[in-house]
Parts: structure tokens; sequence; C-alpha cells
């Protein structure tokens, strides 16, 4: 049973008024009427079938180049010699497994020259699907003025940060066309978001807006690559927690970070005790849990900025005896007015001079937010040059090159 491309609302469709049998394709499929290949694509109903033009294809697909190609030694390339030898020039019959047929449609009537019948607009997952058939057979060259229409439809602005469009589909759209700007942005801000699996910390688990997970599409290397730099972001906020720890572990009067001009080794070792404490209960002292180390940069992120130091600390021994308030003297013994209330103004509050508030100089939340977010800012996102197949911008043909000459003066 032969069938057309599946109905898509923004996508070409192919008629399904004419049903041929499997001697011919639907004259909707032909993309050359002299093609010597006939593309069929398994479907639940049938197969779809395009005719299309091998040489065609060759010039725009190396994969295909080196099935069907005139030099190739593939049996499928032998078998077309065949066919082409045959004097009833029956189109030599190629099945492609697992494509989706209405993405193929779509290259095939660009790179055949049918742009009326190309659609102006395609959604994200339409876009997700061309580029898919584009990089299993490496023809993204050959459909880059459309997709570069596409592109630019559903996303404003490629440099904005955060990215306006977001998730492994865009990560793997920006990677097949050479998107520079939108594949470094997306590639950083999944640094950021990315968790790995409980049962393998270097599976990446990406959610797309939809909330499905990772693709098979994108190339172990770039996952690899973004994987290790999540990585290394986390163990360098982490580096920072134990450094924080170890200056106040430090003994001797010579190294305390009391800020007081008394400089309270009691402080330190209240400040001490509050970071492991604090630290040891968000489970990133003094080794990060494994349940903390699956979560992603920007979680652990907030995990560490989410601290409350407290917000006043008096060291009794070192205070004067004038009430903060009304700066006269207490009237009363020290030991009387230990508890901090001054007899002689009557106030409810502690009467601390405020700059005896050692929460004001001495905690240590503001220093650690600050080397976390210096790491979080360090991030950046990957350079598609180290990963993309299509020639570079910059470079220009040999024979322009080599003569000096621009493409209009040829």
């Amino acid at each position: 049973m032969d069938i057309t491309p599946t109905t898509n609302s923004s996508l070409p469709t192919m008629s399904t008024s004419t049903r041929t049998s499997i001697s011919g394709p639907s004259p909707a499929s032909v993309m050359d009427p002299e093609g010597d290949v006939v593309l069929l694509i398994p479907t639940d109903k049938g197969n779809a079938r395009f005719q299309i033009n091998s040489s065609t294809l060759c010039v725009v697909s190396p994969v295909f180049r080196a099935m069907i190609g005139r030099y190739s030694r593939f049996k499928e390339a032998s078998a077309l010699a065949g066919t082409k030898a045959n004097e009833s020039h029956t189109p030599y019959e190629l099945t492609l497994e697992d494509d989706n047929q209405n993405a193929l449609a779509v290259v095939l009537r660009i790179i055949h020259m049918k742009n009326h019948l190309v659609p102006k607009h395609l959604d994200e997952d339409q876009l997700y699907e061309v580029a898919v058939i584009c990089d299993k057979y490496d023809m993204s060259q050959a459909v880059m003025l459309w997709t570069d229409r596409w592109i630019a439809a559903l996303v404003q602005n490629e440099s904005a940060k955060p990215p306006t469009v977001v998730g492994h589909k865009w990560l793997f759209i920006s990677y097949v066309f050479a998107r520079k700007e939108l594949f470094h942005k997306l590639s950083q801000e999944l640094i950021f978001t990315a968790t790995t699996s409980t049962d393998d910390s270097t599976a990446l688990l990406m959610t797309a807006k939809d909330g499905s997970g990772m693709n098979d599409y994108i190339p172990d290397s770039i996952l690899g690559e973004i994987a290790t730099c999540r990585q290394q972001s986390i163990e360098s906020m982490i580096d920072c927690v134990h450094r924080a720890v170890d200056k106040y572990r430090q003994p001797g009067s010579e190294v305390r970070q009391c800020k007081s001009s008394t400089k309270e080794e009691a402080c330190d070792s209240l400040v001490l005790g509050f970071l492991i404490r604090a630290l040891t209960l968000k489970g990133v002292y003094p080794i990060a849990s494994s349940e903390v180390m699956h979560k992603s940069t920007r979680d652990i992120k907030g995990i560490l900025g989410d601290m409350t130091f407290p917000s006043k600390i008096f060291f009794m021994d070192n205070l004067g005896m004038n009430c903060g308030y009304c700066s006269r003297s207490y009237g009363y013994s020290r030991q009387t007015n230990i508890n901090g209330y001054c007899g002689n103004c009557g106030r409810t509050e502690p009467a601390m001079p405020a700059s005896s508030n050692h929460s004001l100089s001495c905690s240590p939340i503001a220093n650690l937010n600050k080397d976390i977010q210096a790491i979080y800012d360090s991030i950046v996102g990957l350079s598609l040059d180290t990963f993309s197949r299509i020639k570079k911008e910059g470079e220009t043909d040999a024979y322009v090159a080599a003569e000096g000459k621009t493409l209009w003066e040829l």
C-alpha cells in the first residue's frame, strides 16, 4: 500500500486522491518526473513515496553520496546502477527507516527547487524534525536560506540572556543549523539548569517545555562538555564552602576573622559553629551529599544563598557602661545589667550600642555569596565552532580566494 505524507497544519501535504501501485509514486510525490530513485518511508499506514533525482541528492548529502553515489561500493549504489542500465527505466526503490515523512518532504522539495510547496513557517516541533533529517543526512547547508527564515520567526533575539527559547530541542536545532549565538546561550542555560540521574551521575537530565527528557540526537561530545562544565562549576562552589569554613578553623589570634576592633576569638568560634551547622544541614559539608550533587548548578547556588546569619551578636565582656540609646551610664553594676537593659531610660530593648553588634561586621554570608556568584557568573556557553560540521564564517571558496575575485566577477 502506498500513501502520501501525513497531513500537518503547517507542513505541505501530499494529495490523497491518487493511489498508485508499488510500480510508481503518486504524482504529488514526484520531486523529479525523471527521477531515478523512489524513496520509501515506512509508516503505520503504509509507505510514503518520493521520486527523486539521485544526482541532486548526492550533491547536497555526503551520506547519500556515500550510499548511492557514482563511485560508491555499497550495494545500494550497485542496485541503482543496475536499474539505470535497465531499458524499462524503472526507478530504484530505496527504503529509509525511522524518518519523518513530512520533514523529509520539506527537505526534498527545497533541494528539488519546488519552493512553492515549501511551508513559509514551521513551529518548534516541525523545525526540530527537519533538523533531525538534515543532521542524519548532513544536508543542513542545502536548506540554510529556509531555516534562517523559520528560525527568525520563532526567535526574536538570538543573543538574549536568558535565551527566549529553551530546551534540548532548540540546542539541537541551533547545532544543526549553525546558530552560533543561540547555541552559546542555550548551552550556557543548560549548564545552569541540567541535573543528573540518581542512577548515573554523568547522565544529564534536561527537561523541555513539554516536560520531555533529553533526546538521542544531540552528539555525545556536546552533552559531555555540558556535563563537564556543570560538574566543574558545582565542585568550585563546594570548594568555596570549604574555604569559608577553613578560614575560621585556623588557631591563633593573628588569623582571627572577627572584624570588630576587639578581635573577639569567641566571634570566630561562633561563626565557625554557625557555618558547620548550617552547611551540614544544607547537605554540602563536610562532603556534599549525592542528592545535592545531582541538582542543577542554579539550584545549588540557591541552596548556598539561602542561609540566614543571626541579626544580633554581642559580647558583654568588652561593652562599655553607656546606654546605646540615651548614652548615659546604666547606673547599675555590670553584673546587674548583664541582660543589657538600660535602667536609666527604661528601654525594653537591649541597650547595646549598634557598633558592638558583631552580626553587622562579622557575618560570613556576604563573602560566601560573593564567591559563589563569581563562580556562577564565570560559567560560559559552548563554542559551536568546536562541534559544527558546517563551514565556518569567513571561509571562502578556494577559487575565489586564489584569484582574488568576488563571485560577481567570475
